[in-house]
């Protein structure tokens, strides 16, 4: 809709998007992807997975026009991830305390899954969340006492709940984000 509503405004300027390093790193990335795919064994089911990743594009898209016309900020882009992070966080530690979360849900075969249910997802979207909050958290204030305080107490928590998640990826992919973060903090980047 905002792409049909920007050209009849004629109050996008679409060239710059080709300006934009995430955005040309993205359609790289795109395009290295789909040619993979004309190149595997069943190049039907590998398009099938791949095409789906141009909806990023239009994502991309309608942030930047939001963000261009004063729609979206970026503090309250923060504010709404944050959000949602911490309640699925607080969730799931009313789960594994109380056996139950705040829609009554119970773990499946002993493993914590908060407001996902019967999907094994949540160590998963914790360990990726964690790593787009923590940035965002960086980003407002790297240097104030109370953003380290935060970022630290959202990693112990989130560490916490990926264990009792019992999803061995995603047990990973947080040790892996601790080993990065860990060595920029050492290098001081």
């Amino acid at each position: 809709n905002y792409i049909i509503i920007s050209l009849i405004k004629k109050d996008y300027n679409f060239l710059f998007i080709f300006k934009n390093k995430f955005f040309l790193f993205f359609f790289a990335f795109y395009t290295y992807i789909i040619f993979l795919s004309l190149f595997s064994n069943d190049v039907i089911f590998s398009l099938k997975s791949t095409l789906p990743f141009i909806k990023f594009i239009f994502i991309f898209l309608a942030f930047d026009y939001l963000k261009s016309n004063n729609i979206l900020s970026f503090n309250f882009t923060i504010i709404v991830f944050a959000s949602v992070v911490l309640f699925v966080l607080f969730d799931s530690l009313i789960q594994i305390i109380f056996g139950f979360n705040f829609f009554l849900m119970k773990p499946v075969y002993g493993q914590i899954s908060g407001i996902f249910g019967n999907e094994q997802i949540l160590g998963s979207y914790l360990s990726r969340s964690l790593v787009i909050l923590a940035s965002f958290l960086t980003l407002i204030n790297y240097k104030n006492k109370n953003t380290f305080f935060l970022i630290v107490l959202l990693i112990l928590i989130s560490g916490f709940v990926i264990l009792f998640s019992g999803e061995r990826t995603a047990l990973f992919n947080f040790f892996l984000f601790l080993f990065f973060v860990s060595f920029f903090k050492i290098l001081k980047i």
